[in-house]
């Protein structure tokens, strides 16, 4: 796709625009510059422009389409504004670290190049100097290679509550937990055991600052002093800060060594609230996500710990009891030992079992404020909630996400609701949430690193790390050289950015190349192809976003490929059962390469191994449902193309993947697809969103314009290839009918009464009825005598509804009607029928209430007789609602119906044409 503002290009033009139109026009060269660079990615990464993109080449309106599209995940950058130390928090430290660090890296450049190279960064040429090998070429050392963010302690910069410590977590902890809570040192390795040596720790203060600490936190009945006899002494720990903000330190206990005498508990890590997690959300039509949420005031600080535990944390500071009188914690009884260590009473950061305990702790609290349940919980290794709220916790935050519809939505919101029942469980522990950073119904927030719209249900990392990042890059890519350990923060700092549209991190590939077997301290002449890499991302990332209002695809794919063809099938879902079906699919990708020539030729002949597919050696799980649908579904083809030249099996596998969602965008925006495929490689790739091989990288990144341009969401499952449908279309077969009858969401039936419910034969459910299979759905059913012949005559049940047998079942009820127009979507019936009040449907009463043109009421009734009409009216209306609903037209009516004057609804058949089906023929 060519530029769609090509009049930037010209230098007049640029020149004229002045200060006004001036925010305008570098939007505008954004975008150019980020459809060039798909465009780019999409011709494999060329040397030389082709002629459909020249400047004078019109846009079509599906590319236009495109362009909007991208303006508008360009439109939070665009109104960003500058981001300073203050809008940056903690990442302040580290960007001043990282630009020390590239001052001095080029001076070490400027030095080591000829003098008619020694130009300004910004003047053009200077990047020319280099290797054009893609690992880039090592040209020296520097010792200062990493960012050092780690400083000294300084009191008046730590934020300690003067108040006790009170939080006792001990009802809230499972017995192991709290075990090694209350006596970490049981459960630690002996030291004369361990035979790695610990690291060498520090306070890092002058001395006087370190007296202060230590006043400080005794001051807050936060320290305690211990006997050499009750320390470790060669597993002692340090003490060290890091910025958090402009005016405040966070203090961090460097515990490493006696980290190494203690097995982590992970446990409960894997409940730690995720963005990605969140990314899986749907919004439905006309919704918005309001969000409230809180942070804890100086979490860990609040836990009231045992005298062993404040053993573990003691500090490489040795004390006489001369230098500790000073002390509150000092007593009597410990002047008769030589040495005392300063112990840190509170749980620590820096503490491997800190995350598992605070975070148990935190979980628990919401449970127990039924803040929200465990089945709405957003985790890093789970699924999005099924239901309108999700919730989760990292550590100390906390974030509570609900759809509502804004106009009808309450003035006081459930996530209101739940926040505060949280924070009243918070103050009646001895925790305090930070009033600052707690907000309620909001529709716009920042959390976990990641700014949530919620009106226009666009996610993406936050603006002030964003910027930061693109800021460091393009100085790293326009000077041309970076150090190892350089390379390593940035690829670590992109990946954070990426994971909320993970296809994009194809795009990190020479990052990881020129730090291949080199040391961190080595300085690297950056290759061409890794300077590229490094200006797409920052032109890029602006579109690393994931839309919320994308709507579930209401198709199941299924895509295979064979050395003569690539083809994919499909098979219709409904909305419901399409959004179900994503939470069965694969939720992390793993390493992946290409098969070895041995191997592929296996794959191709049907022979390989499902476990010697992937390096790790551990295949990928095929959910049953994959199987199921496979068999219980019919299926058509969706697309087959003719592979003209030979190609490795997993790139043509991965290919016919992409081409499926080529063909997907043609027809479809903004959509989340569900696929399933028997390529273990293939999938894992698309999945992580990159490969360690190339070939399969550069697949994804051709792949990028199309989803990006188009927001194409994909969802993947894994089936073996004897299951897989898309085989037949590859190998020359047709492709095969279903085996069985096709399955249906049993969980919107489980929410019914069982009353409603006619068994097989005719008898009401007296316990939870499980139907396996469909069956008939009656409204207005009275007194059931349709619904009982039907279940005798057919041997199946049978759903009833009638107001007289509870408001529950009212079908003027709106609710009633979503929850059966959701059943009919879901495909729960064979068929259904209606038998609404019918006294006045007969054409024979005097004077005529209703003609063949008007079968609901003719106008200008009397009053008593449109007291009769009106009710019947309704009950037709919605009768006919829910026909339509079922994408059926109304069947005619019986001849003997007509003879009687009368115009009843009759049966409307589901499966198939329209049928009638009369009980008194």
């Amino acid at each position: 796709m060519p530029a769609p503002y090509p009049k930037w290009f010209e230098p007049v033009v640029v020149k004229a625009v002045g200060t006004q139109g001036y925010r305008q026009m570098c939007k505008q060269k954004a975008v150019n510059f980020a459809i060039l660079a798909l465009s780019w990615l999409h011709l494999n990464r060329t040397n030389a422009a082709p002629s459909e993109l020249s400047l004078q080449t019109k846009l079509s309106r599906k590319q236009w389409a495109v362009v909007h599209r991208i303006e508008k995940l360009l439109d939070e950058i665009a109104v960003t504004d500058a981001v300073g130390p203050d809008q940056m928090g903690r990442t302040a430290a580290k960007v001043e670290s990282l630009d020390s660090l590239l001052e001095t890296l080029r001076g070490v450049a400027l030095s080591m190049l000829p003098e008619s190279y020694k130009r300004h960064p910004h003047e053009p040429g200077f990047l020319k100097v280099g290797v054009s090998t893609d690992a880039g070429k090592v040209v020296g050392h520097l010792k200062t290679s990493n960012p050092i963010v780690a400083k000294e302690v300084e009191t008046h910069r730590l934020s300690v509550p003067m108040e006790p410590p009170e939080f006792r977590p001990g009802d809230l902890l499972p017995p192991h937990h709290l075990a090694v809570f209350e006596d970490p040192l049981k459960f630690a390795s002996d030291p004369l055991t361990v035979s790695t040596p610990p690291p060498k720790v520090h306070l890092h203060a002058s001395r006087q600052q370190a007296f202060d600490l230590l006043r400080f936190l005794d001051e807050r009945q936060r320290l305690s002093l211990a006997p050499k006899t009750e320390v470790r002494s060669k597993h002692l720990c340090g003490v060290f800060a890091l910025i958090k903000d402009q005016n405040k330190d966070r203090m961090i206990l460097d515990a490493r060594p006696p980290n190494l005498l203690e097995e982590a508990l992970t446990d409960w890590t894997r409940t730690l609230g995720s963005v990605t997690a969140l990314t899986q959300l749907e919004l439905r039509p006309g919704h918005q996500l309001w969000l409230s949420g809180t942070d804890l005031c100086d979490y860990y600080y609040c836990y009231r710990v045992s005298k062993r535990r404040a053993r573990r944390n003691a500090l490489a500071f040795p004390l006489t009891p001369q230098q500790a009188f000073f002390l509150q914690c000092f007593d009597e009884s410990m002047k008769k030992h030589e040495v005392l260590y300063p112990c840190l009473a509170t749980l620590a950061m820096g503490d491997n079992q800190a995350v598992e305990l605070g975070q148990c702790a935190h979980l628990q609290l919401g449970l127990t404020s039924t803040a929200f349940a465990t089945t709405e919980l957003l985790t890093v290794h789970g699924r999005a909630p099924r239901g309108d709220v999700a919730c989760g916790v990292v550590i100390d935050d906390v974030l509570i996400a609900e759809q509502v519809l804004p106009a009808s939505a309450p003035a006081y919101s459930d996530g209101e609701a739940r926040l505060d029942r949280l924070c009243e469980e918070y103050l009646q522990r001895g925790l305090k949430p930070h009033p600052k950073k707690t907000f309620r119904r909001a529709d716009r927030a920042e959390c976990w690193g990641a700014l949530i719209d919620g009106k226009t249900g666009l996610v993406r990392a936050s603006p002030k790390r964003l910027a930061p990042l693109m800021w460091i890059t393009s100085r790293v890519a326009l000077l041309g050289f970076a150090t190892v350990g350089l390379l390593q923060v940035l690829a670590g700092s992109w990946i954070s950015v990426l994971q909320v549209r993970r296809r994009m991190l194809c795009l990190l590939e020479h990052i990881y190349f020129a730090q291949q077997g080199r040391d961190q301290d080595a300085i690297i002449a950056l290759s061409p192809c890794a300077i590229s890499e490094l200006r797409c991302l920052v032109s890029l990332s602006p579109l690393a976003v994931t839309d919320l209002s994308a709507c579930s695809h209401r198709e199941l794919f299924m895509s295979d490929a064979s050395e003569e063809f690539t083809a994919s099938v499909k098979s219709e879902l409904t909305w419901s059962f399409a959004k179900e079906l994503q939470r069965h699919c694969l939720a992390r990708g793993t390493w992946g390469k290409l098969l070895t020539p041995w191997q592929q030729w296996l794959k191709s002949h049907d022979q390989l191994e499902i476990s010697e597919e992937l390096p790790a050696g551990v295949p990928l799980v095929s959910h049953p449902l994959w199987l199921e649908l496979a068999e219980a579904l019919p299926f058509k083809l969706h697309h087959k193309r003719h592979c003209k030249t030979r190609k490795h099996i997993n790139l043509l596998e991965l290919q016919s993947i992409l081409e499926l969602e080529e063909r997907l965008a043609l027809r479809h925006r903004d959509c989340r697809y569900v696929l399933a495929a028997d390529s273990q490689v293939a999938l894992t790739v698309i999945v992580k969103g990159r490969s360690s091989s190339p070939s399969l990288n550069t697949l994804l990144r051709k792949s990028l314009p199309n989803i990006l341009g188009n927001g194409i969401y994909g969802n993947y499952g894994f089936i073996p290839s004897l299951a897989n449908v898309a085989d037949d279309p590859t190998r020359g077969q047709p492709i095969r009918q279903p085996l069985r009858e096709t399955i249906f969401d049993l969980e919107l039936l489980a929410a019914l009464p069982p009353g409603q419910f006619l068994r097989p034969g005719g008898t009401r459910a007296q316990t939870p009825f499980e139907p396996s299979r469909r069956g008939f759905l009656d409204l207005y059913s009275g007194a059931a005598g349709v619904a009982k012949s039907l279940s005798k005559l057919f041997d199946t049940w049978v759903l009833t509804f009638d107001f007289c047998h509870g408001e529950g079942q009212n079908l003027l009820d709106p609710a009633v009607q979503t929850a059966i127009l959701q059943l009919i979507d879901a495909g729960a019936f064979w068929g259904l029928g209606a038998a609404p009040e019918c006294c006045s449907f007969s054409r024979a009463v005097n004077p005529a209430v209703r003609s063949r043109e008007c079968p609901a009421g003719l106008p200008n009734l009397t009053e008593n007789m449109a007291k009769k009409v009106y009710p019947r009216k309704l009950c037709l209306e919605v009768a006919k609602a829910l026909g339509r609903a079922a994408g059926l037209k109304p069947s005619k009516a019986e001849n003997k119906w007509h003879r009687a004057k009368c115009f009843p609804l009759p049966f409307i058949g589901l499966a198939g044409s329209p049928t009638v089906w009369d009980p008194l023929l």
